[in-house]
Parts: C-alpha cells; sequence; structure tokens
C-alpha cells in the first residue's frame, strides 16, 4: 500500500517537507480513494475552462396580453450593464431613468416573441423589438418606445427586466464552500 495523501500529526506544524502527496492503492495497484493525478485534474481544468458559460435563455409573459410571451437572452456582460446605464442617463444630473435603462435591457437582450405557445417569425426569423414589423404595429420609432407599448405599463418593463437581470446572475448569492469537505 502506498503512503496516505497527507502524512502529518494534528498537534505538528505543517512544513510542506512533510507533505506526501500519493494514491492510496490495494494491493493490486489499483486506486483505491478516486484520487486523480495531477497531470489529468489539469486535463480536467483546461476543458472545463475552454467551455464557454451561458445561461439559458428565459421566456416571460407580458401581463395584460394574453398568450404573449418573449424569449430573453439572459447573458449580459458588465460592460453592456455600463453602456445602457449611461445610455439610460445615469452620469447627468438627473440620474438613472429607470424605465428606459429596463427598455435597453429588454430590446437588447429579447430574442423573439411567443403567441399562444409559437415562435413569430418573419422569413424564417424570429421577430425581436427592434424589427420593424413589430415597431409598426405599435406605430413607435424608437425601439425604447416599442418595449413600452408591448408591456403596456411601465411596471411590467422594469418588473420584466429585473427577471431577465436575475436569470443573468446579477442578484446570485456567492457562497463559500471548502473543496475538501464531501457534500
Amino acid at each position: 500500500m502506498a503512503d496516505p495523501v497527507y502524512t502529518f500529526g494534528a498537534d505538528d506544524d505543517v512544513n510542506t517537507e512533510d507533505i506526501v502527496v500519493g494514491v492510496i492503492e490495494d494491493e493490486n495497484g489499483k486506486d483505491v480513494i478516486g484520487s486523480v493525478s495531477e497531470p489529468n485534474l489539469l486535463n480536467q481544468l483546461r476543458s472545463t475552462l475552454s467551455k464557454k458559460v451561458e445561461r439559458a435563455d428565459v421566456l416571460i409573459e407580458v401581463p395584460e396580453r394574453p398568450g404573449m410571451t418573449i424569449r430573453y437572452s439572459p447573458n449580459i456582460t458588465q460592460h453592456q450593464i455600463k453602456a445602457w446605464r449611461r445610455a439610460s442617463g445615469a452620469e447627468r444630473k438627473e440620474g438613472l431613468d429607470a424605465v428606459r435603462f429596463s427598455c435597453h435591457v429588454l430590446a437588447n437582450t429579447c430574442t423573439g416573441f411567443f403567441l399562444n405557445g409559437h415562435e413569430v417569425t418573419e422569413n424564417g426569423e424570429p421577430v425581436t423589438f427592434g424589427d420593424e414589423l413589430i415597431m409598426s404595429m405599435v406605430d413607435a420609432i424608437r425601439v425604447f418606445d416599442c418595449v413600452r407599448a408591448v408591456y403596456g405599463l411601465d411596471p411590467h418593463v422594469e418588473g420584466a427586466a429585473l427577471a431577465v437581470l436575475d436569470a443573468a446572475g446579477f442578484n446570485d448569492d456567492v457562497e463559500q464552500v471548502d473543496p475538501t469537505k464531501t457534500q
């Protein structure tokens, strides 16, 4: 049997020379506790880090418009948030316009409209707030006005934007964990 993963007494001062990293093996040389060798862990880490982190799209029903649902991509960067805040007056004397900021969030993350469970498309492509077709339906000249017209009420605009931001992780709690403890 090989040396245990760590060899030092609980009362001893830990000296890196006293730590023996290894694998506990049975009489046939098989790993009995599932330890992973350092090169294998590095490969696993490399593989994990090479994958793009993305959140799944979120579907939000439009209050006051039965059967209408809008799909949003909550993959938002901090750079986008800063730009939308700036465009919403965050740096002006009057301060941030919450409805305008919410409209920026919704207009820029919208990936499709659904009516009674069916995706609305034009020429095979999903429609969004910025499409001329949708804007003409609500007599909007600007995308900002289109978002407000589709939702109808400013509190619904703000509520939908908060739901998208929550789905993006801006309201997530991050917890400290001890990786040496099994769960």
